[in-house]
């Protein structure tokens, strides 16, 4: 019987096989700090306009708490 375990944790996968060694892939990326958004581009180097889920201008600025 083949199973396998699949989970998400931040920017990468992590598949365990019983009949396959496992690896770990990790890869930078960006999170938006207004809908928690993570991803990751093709060019790392360039940091992003905007967020590609909510198109926030404002993804690497936390919200301002309301008083």
């Amino acid at each position: 019987m083949f199973r396998f375990k699949s989970y998400t944790k931040d920017l990468y996968t992590i598949k365990s096989y019983n009949l396959m060694g496992k690896i770990v892939v990790k890869k930078e990326g960006f999170k938006c700090e207004r809908c928690e958004h993570e991803w990751i581009p093709n060019d790392i180097k360039q940091e992003p306009t905007v967020c590609p889920k909510c198109k926030s201008p404002y993804w690497n600025k936390p919200r301002k708490l309301k008083k």
